[in-house]
């Protein structure tokens, strides 16, 4: 079967029924169905723009609780790359500096808040931070907690018997519904 030139019609088989031979033994196609279409070639930068296209987040606003680093920080610069508008926040507020610069310098858009996710009035405050500087919110990544030392580390950590509490009320209050 010799390749059609670009932009020139080819038939395309949509359906083939054969003998029912094994594979290779003189097959006799029995029934098949063509439909002309034309095949335009796709080049790797149309293919990306397509695929920009399709997975686009323009126009949407994406909070990242424990953006500072870790899981936290791979989410909000994968969903700033998509074009997401990020809002960022973590208990520690001044880890977020890097964060932003990174998705600045990127072209993206990114501000950063402070959250202690074990506080229900910290949760409430950016609750209303985040209403008056963006609105709303379509996309929420939770990153999992972590201990400052862990975060300096590429291996996973056990929690310790001092940090189980926090991380408890972290997950609690996570999962409270707020009033709006």
């Amino acid at each position: 079967m010799k390749a059609a030139a670009v932009g020139e019609e080819k038939q395309v088989a949509i359906g083939t029924i054969n003998s029912g031979r094994p594979a290779g033994l003189d097959i006799v196609p029995v029934l098949s169905f063509f439909i002309p279409y034309s095949s335009p070639p796709l080049s790797m930068k149309s293919q990306a723009t397509i695929l920009d296209e399709m997975f686009s987040l323009k126009g949407k606003v994406a909070l990242v609780t424990g953006a500072a680093g870790g899981v936290g920080q791979t989410f909000a610069t994968g969903l700033a790359r998509a074009g997401a508008t990020m809002a960022l926040c973590d208990i520690q507020h001044d880890a977020l500096n890097p964060v932003i610069a990174t998705i600045e310098n990127s072209g993206g858009s990114a501000e950063g808040f402070f959250v202690d996710l074990a506080s229900q009035a910290s949760i409430l405050s950016l609750r209303d931070q985040l209403a008056s500087s963006f609105g709303r919110v379509d996309i929420l990544v939770t990153a999992p907690p972590s201990t400052s030392a862990s975060r300096s580390s590429t291996s996973m950590k056990a929690p310790t018997s001092a940090s189980w509490p926090s991380i408890c009320a972290v997950s609690i209050n996570c999962r409270r519904p707020s009033s709006r």
